[in-house]
């Protein structure tokens, strides 16, 4: 019997091996698949990143910043659509007074938000013209502009177009870019030019009773009662300069008689070396016949006259137009603002 019991256990214990090792195997893998898969885990999971705040230029001239996990730049932009810009104003036949307000306006589409707007003149009997603005913002559709008259590039014409150019980006040199987010080699997406040339003219003025002086290239009209003085040619201090004087006045005070006096210059260093001996005051900038003017007052007067003086520079002409004694009555201050209104510049 007991031989028997022996076998019967000994047969049990072998049916039990298979099961045993099936088991060990079972859990050898669910521990192996586990620490796989952990493991993966461990390295496909994201990781927090601060990412520069570097930026690249893409092809297109914009500019492009990092981001993602890994701190990646984003994709230049594609063109998907055409760029357009085009010119409402002016656009042909306006007539625009130097000296006043204008409203250029434009419309665009498919402009992306780091491209700017270049607004510029040119005219073909005076050649390229000044660039009015050249960082305006794709949002906007319109600038308002003061037309200031500029010897050599904006004189009084009657063929003047605008052109308005869209970048694609900032371009170094000619944008106030912060942080040097910003591309030498920038392009031109789109552009337009008035369809027709438009006009800009001298202020006009006439004044009943008043006279006008005309000669030495520029036009001025000035109160019945002065006398005008051309005065002797002096090259090495000026090429011109004539007085507008009153007779009635007294003479025992110095440069008491000169009303007022305007003297053109070979050239702007001419001009400073006129003034540069006298103590001025900057009085800022102002308009004179369209164009822009400085402001200067001299509280000692001018060289060896004691009175004082009102200067306006017009540097772009090498003119200067100087008021005697403002404190004087011979003349009102509404009186030099007319005769500076009637000021302008003539073919000599």
């Amino acid at each position: 019997m007991t031989c028997m019991r022996n076998r019967s256990m000994s047969r049990g214990q072998k049916g039990l091996a298979p099961i045993a090792i099936i088991l060990i195997i079972a859990g050898v893998l669910i521990l192996g698949g586990g620490a796989y898969l952990w493991q993966k885990s461990r390295i496909s999971a994201p990781t927090q990143t601060t990412c520069t705040q570097e930026a690249k230029i893409c092809p297109d001239g914009s500019s492009v910043g990092r981001t993602g996990p890994n701190c990646e730049f984003a994709a230049c932009p594609t063109a998907t659509s055409t760029s357009t810009i085009t010119v409402l104003s002016p656009n042909g036949g306006e007539v625009w007074q130097a000296g006043s307000m204008q409203t250029i306006k434009w419309t665009s589409q498919n402009l992306h938000q780091d491209a700017h707007i270049r607004l510029g003149l040119y005219s073909t009997s005076l050649r390229e013209g000044p660039v009015i603005a050249e960082d305006i913002p794709v949002v906007n559709n319109s600038y308002s502009w003061t037309v200031a008259l500029t010897s050599g590039s904006l004189d009084p014409a009657s063929d003047y177009k605008l052109t308005a150019d869209v970048y694609a980006g900032p371009v170094c040199g000619l944008y106030p870019v912060m942080g040097g987010n910003c591309s030498a080699t920038a392009s031109i997406i789109a552009s337009d030019t008035s369809d027709a040339p438009f006009s800009i003219v001298a202020p006009t003025v006439s004044i009943p009773d008043w006279k006008i002086y005309s000669n030495y290239g520029f036009e001025v009209q000035y109160p019945p009662f002065l006398s005008v003085i051309e005065n002797p040619k002096t090259p090495d201090a000026y090429l011109y300069s004539v007085s507008f004087e009153n007779p009635l006045a007294d003479q025992t005070t110095a440069g008491q008689k000169i009303v007022f006096n305007v003297s053109i210059f070979k050239d702007n260093n001419q001009l400073q070396n006129a003034f540069k001996i006298l103590t001025l005051e900057d009085e800022g900038k102002v308009m004179v016949a369209g164009y822009e003017a400085k402001k200067l007052f001299a509280p000692k007067g001018i060289a060896v006259q004691s009175t004082e003086a009102t200067i306006y520079t017009i540097a772009a002409k090498n003119t200067a137009l100087i008021f005697y004694g403002s404190d004087f009555s011979e003349i009102s201050k509404n009186d030099i603002n007319t005769i500076l209104s009637s000021f302008k510049f003539i073919p000599q």
